[in-house]
């Protein structure tokens, strides 16, 4: 956690110089068919589906066909493998863990100034397990350029996990002062404020990230901290209409009804609230606040054991100390491994 804080406290006080701006190293391919390749790569990227990541590494892969010196191109495949393990889309975890981070390394090797391949390599190593790994990793990309977003936010998740809320917080907000239209730092920003009490103003940054986006990914993510806010006043009939508006607006099904199974448990249709979950339960691609509503429908359902599993989806479980802690509704979660502490 220390080592956090100090990358923090770094990431917070640089500011670039226009010197240091112009000093910064620019990626360019040998051929501009790569670069293009490299573009369409990250459009599918950022969808965040199991189609899109495979698109996207498809496409990567093809950039550094046509320059294998694109460094860039590298980041994009250890980004694209680091992601299909966070969403549970890898068929083979360990082997997408190696070959991303093969390509994050041989992105630095080849060009040891580029940002984006330090926090490639940091996307792998998270999901491998090693934080200091990738806390070390995240504070290279930062020494780089201090402006850069994507690793400010990700540093942001890392104080997450690390329960320096005040930390995270301070980071999202630096993000955003770089970049106030990256919708992924609005989107954690949203679901940092709602378990800290702050209901109105996460609502708020919902509107303003439906306003950024049109993508699904980010239709989904405004939809579920919406209904996420309303379970939390107690406003079962907000939350109703906010699933109904969601999927009329094109949100992610699975990932919406999450909110559905809670409502049931919390009117005692519990019949109905343990066949949505057995539904739901084994989706890929389900985020973290929806794990965390199927985690409360399984406590009222009185299924201990299977919301302390669910919370242990790869979406959530580094962040799932934190977030159980800061909610009420899971804290019988708490007396459960890997939760409990031995006395």
């Amino acid at each position: 956690q220390e080592e956090i804080a100090s990358s923090i406290a770094a990431a917070l006080q640089v500011a670039l110089t226009p010197a240091e701006s112009r000093a910064l190293v620019q990626d360019r391919p040998n051929d501009a068919r790569a670069y293009d390749l490299y573009l369409r790569g990250r459009q599918e990227y950022g969808r965040y589906t199991d189609e899109s990541l495979r698109q996207a590494l498809a496409l990567f892969s093809q950039a550094t066909e046509v320059d294998p010196t694109y460094a860039l191109a590298w980041a994009g495949i250890a980004d694209a493998h680091g992601q299909m393990v966070a969403w549970n889309y890898a068929r083979d975890t360990a082997e997408a863990l190696r070959l991303g981070l093969e390509a994050a390394r041989h992105a630095i090797a080849l060009n040891p100034r580029l940002p984006e391949a330090h926090k490639a390599e940091a996307l792998v190593l998270k999901y491998s397990g090693d934080n200091e790994g990738t806390n070390a990793a995240l504070a290279k990309a930062l020494e780089i350029n201090p402006r850069f977003v994507p690793a400010l936010t990700n540093l942001a998740v890392q104080a997450v996990m690390a329960a320096d809320l005040s930390g995270a917080e301070r980071l999202f907000r630096r993000a955003l002062e770089c970049d106030a239209q990256y919708p992924f730092t609005v989107t954690w920003l949203a679901f940092l404020l709602l378990p800290t009490g702050r209901i109105d103003e996460a609502m708020a940054v919902a509107d303003r990230l439906r306003k950024l986006s049109n993508d699904p990914f980010y239709i989904t993510s405004v939809h579920v901290i919406r209904a996420m806010g309303h379970l939390r006043r107690g406003d079962p009939a907000a939350a109703e209409r906010t699933v109904r508006e969601g999927l009329a607006d094109g949100a992610d099904a699975a990932n919406l009804r999450t909110a559905e199974a809670v409502l049931m448990a919390r009117a005692g249709r519990m019949d109905d609230a343990k066949r949505l979950l057995d539904e739901l339960e084994g989706v890929a691609g389900i985020g973290a606040g929806s794990a965390l509503m199927l985690a409360e429908a399984a406590v009222r359902l009185g299924d201990i054991e299977r919301a302390a599993k669910l919370v242990e989806r790869r979406s959530l479980s580094d962040l799932a100390a934190t977030f159980v802690r800061l909610d009420p509704a899971l804290h019988p979660i708490l007396d459960r491994p890997p939760f409990a502490r031995e006395a």
